[in-house]
């Protein structure tokens, strides 16, 4: 109502007994009122806005405004990838998500030896762990925490020989401004292999299911209060199956003495197309 009357022109008619009242308005002529019946014990009552523009198009952008978006059409590999996740989610006995990697058969097939990238990449990054010792301490405990909440597992020489495997080349983003997370360890799953194939290029990408910015902006117009909350190691909170495990593996060791050992990623690791769709490659 504290719009009502801005809404409102000058121009006003009234067309008589039983009959309806038309009154000008910014959008049109709006009539409202009563309107004869031929019926002597009945009367319509009605309200109508006038416009120069169709009805056609006058509900065309009634529907627009009201709908304030539209789902696009999908492809049809993010339906693939959509009905691949529904027919194998599925939550274990913790009550943890675990979904497998949506995979591209024939391009995973022509995946390459990565180790020997993967072991170059290392093995450079332990060069910074030299003149940096604060990254190196960082990043070992990462790598502890990794491991104490079963994120990761070590295999042995005997467990590496998967038909397909993939090596994960990984390095340390500082962020001395971060107020919670001093270091992001990021998992290159875009780093070809010896056939020139990547993990991710083997991946499917599903739709994006987030909401749109406009969608999430009008809902903060509808409540007085509003709460943002993060969630801790969102991607690392779904498992993987284990079937995917190897895919999944990186390098690592604590000192440079030590042999290097092969582990595995157990949950949604972020650097895979799959987990972050459109913000990667």
């Amino acid at each position: 109502m504290e719009l009502y009357y801005d809404l409102l022109l000058e121009s006003f008619l009234k067309l008589g007994p039983e009959k309806p009242i038309l009154q000008g308005t910014v959008f049109g002529w709006v009539a409202s009122g009563k309107v004869g019946s031929s019926r002597p014990d009945s009367t319509l009552k009605l309200a109508h806005v006038t416009s120069t523009q169709s009805l056609d198009e006058q509900l065309s952008r009634f529907w627009e405004i009201e709908s304030c978006w539209t789902t696009s059409t999908q492809s049809l590999e993010e339906t693939a990838c959509e009905n691949h996740f529904a027919a194998i989610v599925f939550r274990d006995q913790t009550g943890r998500f675990v979904v497998t990697l949506p995979k591209r058969a024939e391009i995973l097939n022509q995946l390459g030896n990565s180790k020997e990238i993967a072991s170059r990449r290392f093995r450079a990054l332990e060069r910074r762990f030299d003149t940096n010792p604060h990254l190196k301490e960082a990043y070992t405990v990462f790598i502890n925490e990794y491991h104490q909440l079963n994120h990761i597992r070590e295999i042995s020489d005997s467990e590496a020989s998967a038909p397909i495997a993939y090596y994960l080349p990984h390095h340390g983003v500082e962020k001395a401004e971060s107020t919670t997370t001093k270091l992001r360890v990021v998992f290159d799953a875009s780093c070809r292999t010896d056939t020139g194939i990547s993990l991710n290029q083997a991946l499917m990408l599903g739709p994006v299911i987030q909401d749109d910015l406009l969608s999430i902006i009008l809902r903060f117009r509808m409540h007085r209060y509003v709460i943002i909350a993060d969630i801790e190691k969102m991607f690392r909170q779904i498992r993987v199956h284990p079937s995917d495990y190897p895919l999944q593996r990186i390098l690592w060791r604590f000192s440079s003495s030590q042999p290097l050992r092969t582990f595995e990623l157990t949950t949604v690791t972020c650097g895979t197309a799959s987990a972050v769709g459109g913000w990667i490659e």
